[in-house]
């Protein structure tokens, strides 16, 4: 099997209220990689917030592509390599990080098709359920917002919630918190995030306001360059830190656990180097005892999940509307615990759908797609939400 040829865009996906008051919009960086044997791999990177996708994609086009044209799509590891070493002056993170991800996850979806098998299975399943959180809570909601929010969660089942605490005065971000847990009681457990806002000492007294909500973890509390001061947090804070989402490689993660920088990591499968480095990830993570709860892009991490002997949750959270809804295949309707049996192709653009449901979800059945956003009405619908302005 030969690599012909590789087909790329972007999507822009606005986001509905109330998650729009933040960002008002994401972008999809999209790859499609045909076969000579008619198999096609769809791939993409989600640059958050919709700022930066025109240099991912520059950068996927001139520097990676050239790089897998005419090459067996099967060589995973070995075309992962290649990308990586393209250009030894440039590190493998941000616009780099994201593109070269984005192609490594079209790859794996052309072994899974080959194969027929979805991801988790070709990679030895080690469960067919995934428990979720529901994550949002951002610093622009209202307090009615964030209960409201929290409420929707736990009404679909699910049982954890995170929000952010990104107010200046820790009494505030504590008042929000107080008000969440009392409108929800023993329905939800929480986390917060920080989301790299404060520095150590801010943190230190930041978590010790926070401290008797028994909060599962406290996020990203520090710039994700500062791995050091991301350490001294850890070991000076009662509650668990978690990290990564803005880290990449099994190098940058390889240096959090040495420092015992957190308690939970979270690789972004878009931003640590695709599937294929967050799963060399995941099992370093699992060596040491530390759990894997994967940032984001839900339908590509439940298979990295549904494959590691060591995690945590995925992570749910309410996917954007497309610029023309109407032409999108209805999504799956996801509850807590559900089976990971009859998720289909044709279920292609579920990612940007308004109303998915986004808890525990399924894992697709063999001989349909290796990841949700696999089979062959995927194409037709990047065309059709191709950015146009």
């Amino acid at each position: 099997m030969k690599i012909t040829a590789i087909d790329t865009c972007i999507l822009a996906v606005p986001t509905p209220r109330p998650m729009a008051l933040q960002y008002p919009r994401h972008q999809l960086v999209v790859a499609e990689i045909s076969t000579d044997e008619g198999i096609k791999g769809l791939g993409y990177s989600l640059v958050f917030g919709g700022f930066g996708g025109e240099s991912v994609h520059a950068y996927l086009e001139t520097r990676l592509k050239p790089a897998l044209l005419g090459e067996d799509p099967l060589f995973i590891e070995r075309l992962w390599e290649k990308m990586f070493r393209a250009d030894m002056g440039i590190k493998k993170q941000g616009v780099a990080g994201y593109a070269l991800s984005a192609l490594d996850i079209g790859l794996w979806d052309i072994a899974g098709k080959s194969a027929q098998l979805p991801l988790c299975k070709l990679w030895g399943a080690v469960r067919d359920r995934v428990p979720a959180y529901g994550s949002g809570g951002w610093s622009k909601y209202s307090i009615d917002d964030l209960v409201g929010e929290a409420e929707k969660y736990a009404a679909m089942g699910c049982r954890y919630y995170k929000m952010k605490i990104h107010h200046p005065d820790p009494r505030e971000n504590r008042r929000r918190v107080e008000a969440v847990r009392k409108a929800l009681g023993e329905k939800l457990r929480m986390m917060v995030d920080v989301n790299q806002r404060l520095d150590v000492l801010g943190n230190q007294r930041q978590a010790a306001a926070l401290e008797d909500f028994d909060l599962v973890w406290y996020e990203e509390p520090v710039l994700a360059d500062d791995i050091a001061a991301c350490a001294e947090v850890a070991a000076s804070i009662k509650i668990p830190v978690a990290t990564g989402e803005n880290n990449y490689t099994r190098y940058e993660f390889r240096e959090l656990i040495e420092r015992k920088a957190a308690r939970y990591l979270m690789p972004d499968v878009c931003r640590a180097g695709g599937f294929s480095e967050t799963l060399k990830i995941g099992h370093l993570a699992a060596a040491h005892q530390v759990a894997v709860t994967p940032h984001l892009i839900h339908e590509l991490s439940i298979h990295v999940v549904g494959a590691l002997p060591h995690r945590r949750a995925a992570r749910p959270r309410h996917r954007a509307r497309a610029r023309r809804a109407r032409e999108i295949p209805q999504p799956l309707e996801l509850s807590d615990q559900r089976r990971a049996e009859g998720a289909g192709a044709e279920r292609t653009a579920q990612v940007a759908r308004p109303g998915l449901r986004m808890l525990d979800q399924r894992m697709p059945s063999p001989g349909r797609t290796a990841i949700f956003i696999g089979g062959e009405t995927a194409p037709r619908s990047v065309r059709r939400f191709h950015e146009s302005y």
